[in-house]
């Protein structure tokens, strides 16, 4: 069996950021959160072409804008990993991640933003 390409999806705690929503919709007092494992694997399927070709490996910081029905409306590269790759699949994966909507001080889904690091490893050989 070949040896699996691994990206690992991490929120760490300190670096999920809140921005506001606009005023007719409440103000987000939660993030919006992945309605999945916080971390995992994906197969080589996944792994962009030319990254596994060039052999790179990265962290992208992802910054999405997620509306109150939680699905990932616009995603913007905060931090690059080096690899145009690697950066376009995150953003690519991120909008196929079904979200938890941020929640105003009522506990209503509103729109909000999340900004995390999707980190691409490629096995050790």
């Amino acid at each position: 069996m070949p040896p699996m390409m691994v990206m690992l999806v991490s929120l760490a705690g300190g670096a999920l950021q809140v921005q506001p929503s606009p005023p007719s919709q409440g103000v987000a007092i939660s993030p919006p959160k992945p309605a999945m494992r916080q971390g995992g694997s994906i197969g080589k399927s996944a792994y962009p072409a030319e990254a596994l070709k060039r052999r790179q490996d990265g962290t992208t910081t992802l910054t999405v804008h997620v509306s109150s029905k939680g699905k990932v409306t616009t995603c913007s590269i905060t931090e690059t990993s080096g690899s145009t790759s690697l950066d376009d699949a995150s953003c690519a994966f991120v909008r196929s991640v079904r979200f938890d909507p941020a929640r105003d001080e009522n506990g209503r889904a509103v729109e909000g933003d999340a900004r995390f690091p999707m980190t691409w490893r490629l096995p050790k050989d």
